[in-house]
Protein backbone atom coordinates (compact mmCIF):
# COMPACT_ATOMS: atom_id res chain seq x y z
CA UNK A 1 0.00 0.00 0.00
CA UNK A 2 1.48 3.41 -0.68
CA UNK A 3 1.87 5.88 2.21
CA UNK A 4 0.08 8.64 1.84
CA UNK A 5 1.95 12.06 2.44
CA UNK A 6 0.60 14.20 4.78
CA UNK A 7 1.53 17.19 6.95
CA UNK A 8 2.85 16.62 10.12
CA UNK A 9 -0.33 16.55 13.03
CA UNK A 10 -0.50 19.12 15.33
CA UNK A 11 0.47 17.09 18.35
CA UNK A 12 3.51 15.52 16.26
CA UNK A 13 4.60 18.93 15.22
CA UNK A 14 4.07 20.16 18.78
CA UNK A 15 6.35 17.89 20.28
CA UNK A 16 8.83 18.47 17.93
CA UNK A 17 9.03 22.08 18.46
CA UNK A 18 9.12 21.62 22.10
CA UNK A 19 12.84 21.07 22.18
CA UNK A 20 13.93 23.26 19.41
CA UNK A 21 13.89 26.73 21.01
CA UNK A 22 12.87 29.72 19.07
CA UNK A 23 15.42 31.98 20.46
CA UNK A 24 18.21 30.39 19.14
CA UNK A 25 18.91 31.06 14.71
CA UNK A 26 19.98 27.46 14.70
CA UNK A 27 17.00 25.88 16.06
CA UNK A 28 14.78 28.07 15.06
CA UNK A 29 15.55 27.26 11.64
CA UNK A 30 14.72 24.03 12.23
CA UNK A 31 11.37 24.55 13.48
CA UNK A 32 10.50 26.76 10.25
CA UNK A 33 11.63 23.31 8.00
CA UNK A 34 9.65 21.28 9.89
CA UNK A 35 6.78 23.40 9.47
CA UNK A 36 7.05 23.48 5.69
CA UNK A 37 7.76 19.86 5.17
CA UNK A 38 5.53 16.88 4.84
CA UNK A 39 5.93 13.07 6.18
CA UNK A 40 6.85 11.77 3.19
CA UNK A 41 7.53 8.16 4.14
CA UNK A 42 8.26 6.11 7.63
CA UNK A 43 12.59 5.72 7.89
CA UNK A 44 14.06 2.29 9.14
CA UNK A 45 12.48 1.69 12.37
CA UNK A 46 8.73 1.96 12.00
CA UNK A 47 5.92 4.34 12.42
CA UNK A 48 7.31 6.46 14.66
CA UNK A 49 10.48 7.19 12.42
CA UNK A 50 9.12 9.47 10.23
CA UNK A 51 10.83 11.14 7.10
CA UNK A 52 10.22 14.27 6.29
CA UNK A 53 11.11 16.22 2.67
CA UNK A 54 9.15 18.17 -0.42
CA UNK A 55 5.72 16.09 -1.27
CA UNK A 56 7.59 14.71 -4.77
CA UNK A 57 10.29 13.62 -2.60
CA UNK A 58 10.80 9.83 -1.18
CA UNK A 59 12.88 7.93 1.75
CA UNK A 60 16.45 6.85 0.28
CA UNK A 61 17.61 3.91 2.36
CA UNK A 62 20.32 4.42 0.14
CA UNK A 63 21.97 6.39 2.85
CA UNK A 64 22.23 5.90 6.73
CA UNK A 65 20.66 7.75 8.88
CA UNK A 66 22.34 11.89 9.44
CA UNK A 67 24.12 12.40 12.67
CA UNK A 68 21.34 13.91 15.54
CA UNK A 69 21.00 17.49 15.29
CA UNK A 70 18.54 17.75 18.57
CA UNK A 71 17.08 15.22 20.86
CA UNK A 72 15.24 15.67 24.40
CA UNK A 73 12.47 14.15 26.14
CA UNK A 74 8.89 15.46 26.98
CA UNK A 75 6.76 14.51 29.44
CA UNK A 76 2.51 15.49 29.46
CA UNK A 77 0.74 13.61 32.48
CA UNK A 78 2.11 9.91 32.55
CA UNK A 79 3.11 9.69 29.15
CA UNK A 80 6.68 10.68 28.02
CA UNK A 81 7.62 11.27 24.87
CA UNK A 82 11.78 10.87 23.53
CA UNK A 83 12.41 13.37 20.69
CA UNK A 84 15.44 12.86 18.23
CA UNK A 85 15.74 15.01 15.21
CA UNK A 86 18.46 14.10 12.78
CA UNK A 87 20.65 16.67 11.04
CA UNK A 88 19.28 17.82 7.08
CA UNK A 89 20.29 15.93 4.38
CA UNK A 90 19.38 16.32 0.78
CA UNK A 91 16.39 18.27 2.02
CA UNK A 92 15.12 15.53 3.83
CA UNK A 93 14.75 15.60 7.93
CA UNK A 94 14.27 12.65 9.98
CA UNK A 95 12.95 12.10 13.12
CA UNK A 96 11.76 9.72 15.60
CA UNK A 97 8.76 10.05 18.20
CA UNK A 98 8.86 7.02 20.82
CA UNK A 99 6.29 6.96 23.37
CA UNK A 100 5.87 5.31 26.73
CA UNK A 101 3.52 3.92 27.35
CA UNK A 102 3.47 3.03 23.27
CA UNK A 103 -0.23 3.24 22.67
CA UNK A 104 -0.31 6.64 24.26
CA UNK A 105 -2.13 9.27 22.40
CA UNK A 106 0.18 12.22 21.76
CA UNK A 107 -0.57 15.26 23.56
CA UNK A 108 -1.97 17.84 21.50
CA UNK A 109 -1.03 20.67 24.48
CA UNK A 110 2.57 22.04 25.67
CA UNK A 111 4.15 19.19 27.52
CA UNK A 112 4.47 19.99 31.53
CA UNK A 113 7.78 19.43 30.99
CA UNK A 114 11.05 19.53 28.65
CA UNK A 115 14.05 18.11 28.89
CA UNK A 116 16.82 19.16 26.17
CA UNK A 117 20.96 19.69 25.82
CA UNK A 118 19.06 22.56 23.02
CA UNK A 119 18.21 25.03 25.90
CA UNK A 120 21.58 24.90 27.17
CA UNK A 121 23.29 28.25 27.66
CA UNK A 122 27.23 28.50 29.09
CA UNK A 123 26.85 32.05 29.45
CA UNK A 124 23.47 31.51 31.53
CA UNK A 125 23.39 28.16 32.59
CA UNK A 126 20.58 26.74 33.94
CA UNK A 127 21.16 25.07 37.71
CA UNK A 128 19.44 21.99 36.13
CA UNK A 129 22.82 21.67 34.12
CA UNK A 130 25.09 21.71 37.74
CA UNK A 131 27.69 21.10 38.49
CA UNK A 132 29.46 22.62 35.55
CA UNK A 133 32.69 23.63 34.17
CA UNK A 134 33.14 26.00 30.79
CA UNK A 135 35.88 26.98 28.93
CA UNK A 136 35.61 30.07 26.76
CA UNK A 137 37.53 29.08 23.52
CA UNK A 138 37.04 32.39 21.49
CA UNK A 139 36.13 35.13 23.52
CA UNK A 140 31.87 36.02 23.21
CA UNK A 141 31.91 32.89 20.45
CA UNK A 142 32.93 29.60 21.11
CA UNK A 143 32.64 28.00 24.81
CA UNK A 144 33.11 24.42 25.68
CA UNK A 145 30.81 23.22 28.54
CA UNK A 146 31.58 19.85 30.83
CA UNK A 147 28.41 19.05 32.11
CA UNK A 148 29.49 16.97 34.93
CA UNK A 149 26.23 15.34 36.62
CA UNK A 150 24.89 14.26 32.67
CA UNK A 151 28.21 13.25 31.75
CA UNK A 152 28.05 15.30 28.49
CA UNK A 153 30.66 17.63 26.44
CA UNK A 154 28.95 20.74 24.21
CA UNK A 155 30.18 22.99 22.18
CA UNK A 156 28.17 25.82 22.02
CA UNK A 157 28.25 28.60 19.12
CA UNK A 158 26.97 31.68 20.59
CA UNK A 159 26.19 33.28 17.02
CA UNK A 160 23.71 30.28 16.74
CA UNK A 161 23.01 29.42 19.67
CA UNK A 162 23.99 26.05 18.82
CA UNK A 163 25.11 22.94 20.97
CA UNK A 164 26.77 20.27 19.63
CA UNK A 165 28.08 17.14 21.98
CA UNK A 166 31.25 16.11 21.39
CA UNK A 167 31.95 12.62 21.59
CA UNK A 168 34.25 11.96 24.80
CA UNK A 169 36.29 9.41 24.01
CA UNK A 170 37.53 11.30 21.18
CA UNK A 171 38.20 14.62 22.78
CA UNK A 172 39.72 12.52 25.84
CA UNK A 173 42.31 10.77 23.50
CA UNK A 174 43.52 14.34 22.34
CA UNK A 175 43.55 15.37 26.12
CA UNK A 176 45.81 12.63 26.80
CA UNK A 177 47.99 13.66 24.02
CA UNK A 178 48.33 17.39 25.43
CA UNK A 179 49.20 16.12 28.89
CA UNK A 180 51.58 13.27 27.70
CA UNK A 181 49.95 10.45 29.97
CA UNK A 182 50.60 7.44 28.73
CA UNK A 183 49.09 5.59 31.73
CA UNK A 184 46.78 2.70 30.27
CA UNK A 185 45.10 2.78 33.53
CA UNK A 186 44.14 6.37 32.63
CA UNK A 187 44.98 7.19 28.93
CA UNK A 188 42.53 4.32 27.92
CA UNK A 189 39.45 5.18 30.41
CA UNK A 190 37.41 7.92 29.23
CA UNK A 191 34.99 7.18 31.36
CA UNK A 192 37.38 8.53 34.41
CA UNK A 193 37.15 11.98 32.37
CA UNK A 194 34.23 13.89 34.58
CA UNK A 195 35.60 12.30 37.92
CA UNK A 196 38.73 14.79 36.86
CA UNK A 197 37.94 17.94 34.97
CA UNK A 198 38.86 19.85 37.80
CA UNK A 199 42.54 18.41 37.51
CA UNK A 200 42.88 20.02 34.05
CA UNK A 201 43.44 23.85 32.90
CA UNK A 202 41.21 25.63 30.56
CA UNK A 203 44.32 25.65 29.00
CA UNK A 204 44.36 21.92 28.75
CA UNK A 205 40.97 21.90 27.27
CA UNK A 206 41.46 24.36 24.27
CA UNK A 207 44.79 22.27 23.37
CA UNK A 208 42.98 19.45 23.19
CA UNK A 209 39.98 20.71 21.44
CA UNK A 210 42.12 22.25 18.60
CA UNK A 211 43.97 18.61 17.94
CA UNK A 212 40.14 17.10 18.36
CA UNK A 213 38.37 19.80 15.85
CA UNK A 214 41.74 19.68 13.57
CA UNK A 215 40.83 16.50 13.13
CA UNK A 216 36.76 15.93 12.84
CA UNK A 217 36.15 19.53 12.21
CA UNK A 218 33.47 20.48 14.76
CA UNK A 219 33.51 24.28 13.85
CA UNK A 220 35.32 26.48 11.65
CA UNK A 221 37.27 28.40 14.39
CA UNK A 222 40.52 30.14 14.31
CA UNK A 223 43.31 29.95 17.43
CA UNK A 224 46.67 31.38 18.44
CA UNK A 225 47.67 28.62 19.92
CA UNK A 226 50.12 25.92 18.11
CA UNK A 227 49.83 22.53 18.84
CA UNK A 228 50.72 19.37 16.42
CA UNK A 229 48.37 19.23 13.50
CA UNK A 230 47.05 15.59 12.91
CA UNK A 231 45.17 14.88 9.56
CA UNK A 232 41.97 16.65 8.94
CA UNK A 233 38.32 14.00 8.61
CA UNK A 234 35.45 16.76 7.60
CA UNK A 235 32.81 16.41 10.03
CA UNK A 236 28.81 17.39 9.58
CA UNK A 237 29.13 20.10 12.31
CA UNK A 238 31.22 22.67 9.99
CA UNK A 239 28.15 22.74 8.03
CA UNK A 240 26.41 23.68 11.03
CA UNK A 241 28.02 26.21 12.39
CA UNK A 242 28.76 27.93 8.66
CA UNK A 243 25.26 27.95 7.79
CA UNK A 244 22.80 27.75 11.03
CA UNK A 245 23.10 31.26 11.93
Amino acid sequence: MDFIKRKLDPAELNVLLAILPADKPAYNKYRKRLEEFFVIGYGRFGSHNLVLGKPGDEPDFTLPSSPVFAFGEAESGNIRIDVTIHEEEEEKIEVEIVKTPFDAELPSITPDRVNSLSFFSPVDPDPAFEPLRTVELIKGGFYLSFLIHLKKILLTDISSGYNALVPVSNFYNELMFVKNIRDPKIALKPQLFFNDVEHYTDSDFKEAFIRYNKIFRRAEIEFNLSVTSPSTKEGFLSKIFKGKA
